[in-house]
């Protein structure tokens, strides 16, 4: 908006009191064909730059929102982890006590999402966010009712992958059309998160985005979306000059349009893609993995300015396979840290007892003892006890062998109490690099969230820091070089982090803090491998996403 004034003579503006003039959003233009005279009493004349006092004071019309999206891990619920602490009704009622989303502590998902400052910002846009449950959860409620394994080998029933799109995109359209209040939008930023099959989740959030169709609308201004019964009626142009409705209009962003115009919203001038952050992608949609990158979209990461994934480097679960970010190329970042999926992206308690199968082995030959008593035949496991032990993950009294004898199965089991603290790193990382791409935080809540008071991984994180900092240094030079893609990619994967951590802290770190999720006797929890392999070759599939 502008306003001119043209006059023939002389303007002349007088007050009593003070005469503001400020241009919130560009200059201040004074000319005249001779001189510009100022008047003030010794000292009264001040130039300096004008800082409104208050959001409210600007008269810049442009409605820029950013919408952060939070997509949580599989079996993963904040709020069900809340009920669980303040023991409500509903935890009461819809836990199983044992092993739901209930009795998880809160992801790394959780804890941003909190994190997150909604607080608006002068000349900023106003911030929103929403966090969508993890994949086979819903609010207070029940989990899936497919046991453990096979729920999270398939990653679907009515709480999966896409049906959390749907959640996003009808939650996060709410929270756009409260903000906007009605006015057009000029600029929508979007970031989105996710740990686990949320963050294959947020991936195909993107996808979908790329969906677009045109609708007719009639003369009365009614039109129908495809696929529904009832017509919606578009607003009126009260610009008599231009008729009152268009003819048709463009539905873009796939659903996520489609839910904006069912809340109002119609215009959105220009939708950028700013941040992706993902913790341990894995997507696992279905019963056949191998196709998961085209059938969700996975590599829709592209379209981002900026994707940092966080990678577990000893997830070897069958059923965990990781997807990478490689169709991001220069404009991806992604470390491999050490220890499994979990403990990249968090959700393990404090102190927890862990029991695992580490291996089992099938025996049929076997010896006497000198009561005659039979001593099953089980080098494999007696020889990855040694191996594990060795690679600092258990103590040797932490390793025992138990026995099905109908079966004759002999399985490895590793008890240990664990510390939760290690996930905090990852948490750090990602909040360190989203704050590089405009990613505002509430500063109380982050530094609550991200502080580390264990020194034992506070020494860790620093180590750590030394190997993500070689990364990072090796993509500015790339950029800066204008490297190909592949070439920077390939050359990203030769720095590993354990170049950067001290033998015996690594062997630590292990054996306190890195859980191991291999289930070797669940169905869809066990390893990759029935091999007894090292940590170097213990490693999962890992599709370019």
């Amino acid at each position: 908006m502008s306003i001119t004034r043209i006059i023939g003579g002389t303007l002349t503006k007088a007050a009593t009191g003070n005469i503001d003039i400020h241009a919130t959003n560009g200059d201040v233009h004074l000319a005249a064909t001779t001189q510009n005279n100022w008047y003030g009493e010794e000292n009264g004349i001040i130039h300096h730059d004008y800082e409104p006092s208050h959001s409210e004071d600007s008269i810049n019309n442009r409605l820029e929102l950013t919408l952060n999206l939070f997509f949580d891990g599989t079996a993963n619920n904040r709020n069900n982890t809340e009920a669980r602490e303040k023991n409500t009704f509903a935890y009461q009622e819809k836990s199983n006590k044992k092993n739901d989303s209930y009795e998880n502590d809160y992801t790394n998902i959780a804890r941003a999402y909190d994190a997150i400052s909604i607080k608006k910002l002068v000349n900023k846009p106003k911030p929103l966010k929403v966090y969508i449950e993890g994949v086979g959860t819903t609010d207070l409620d029940t989990d899936d009712a497919l046991p453990m394994g096979i729920a999270q080998s398939a990653g679907f029933w009515n709480t999966g992958i896409k049906d959390k799109v749907k959640v996003a995109c009808e939650k996060g359209s709410l929270e756009i059309k409260y903000a906007a209040d009605g006015k057009p939008v000029d600029l929508l930023t979007i970031n989105v998160y996710g740990f686990s099959r949320g963050a294959a989740t947020a991936r195909h959030f993107l996808d979908i985005t790329n969906i677009s169709y045109t609708v007719k609308v009639n003369k009365e201004g009614y039109f129908i979306l495809p696929g529904d019964m009832m017509p919606m009626r578009y607003p009126k142009n009260e610009d008599k000059t231009k008729p009152p409705y268009p003819e048709s209009f463009d539905v873009k962003l796939g659903y996520f349009g489609r839910c904006l115009v069912n809340n109002g919203v119609f215009e959105i001038k220009d939708v950028y893609f700013n941040f992706v952050g993902l913790y341990d992608t894995v997507s696992s949609h279905g019963f056949s993995h191998n196709n998961d990158v085209k059938d969700l979209g996975l590599d829709a990461v592209k379209k981002a300015k900026m994707v940092f994934q966080l990678s577990s480097a000893d997830e070897y679960r069958e059923n965990f396979d990781l997807t990478n970010i490689q169709s991001a190329g220069l404009k991806g970042l992604e470390l491999t840290l050490p220890g499994v999926h979990s403990d990249i992206g968090g959700s393990y308690l404090q102190g927890e007892k862990e029991r695992s199968v580490v291996f089992k082995e099938n025996y049929f030959f076997g010896t006497r003892d000198k009561h005659f008593n039979f001593i099953p035949n089980t080098k494999k496991a007696d020889a990855f006890k040694e191996l594990l032990v060795n690679e600092g993950w258990y103590k040797n009294d932490e390793l025992i062998l138990e026995y099905n004898e109908d079966d004759r199965i002999a399985f490895l089991v590793g008890t240990r109490i664990l510390e939760n603290t290690y996930d905090k790193i990852a948490l750090n990382k990602m909040i360190m690099v989203s704050k590089q791409f405009e990613v505002v935080y509430d500063e109380a809540k982050e530094k609550k969230k991200t502080n580390i008071s264990d020194p034992f991984i506070a020494n860790v994180f620093e180590q750590l820091t030394n190997y993500s900092q070689a990364v990072m240094t090796h993509r500015n030079e790339a950029i800066q070089q204008n490297k190909p893609a592949t070439q920077y990619i390939k050359e990203s994967k030769q720095i590993n982090y354990q170049d950067y951590i001290n033998d015996d802290d690594l062997k630590k770190l292990r054996n306190k803090y890195l859980h191991w999720s291999v289930k070797a006797d669940q169905f869809g929890l066990g390893p990759r491998f029935d091999e007894v392999l090292p940590v170097e070759k213990r490693k999962r599939e890992i599709h370019n996403g």
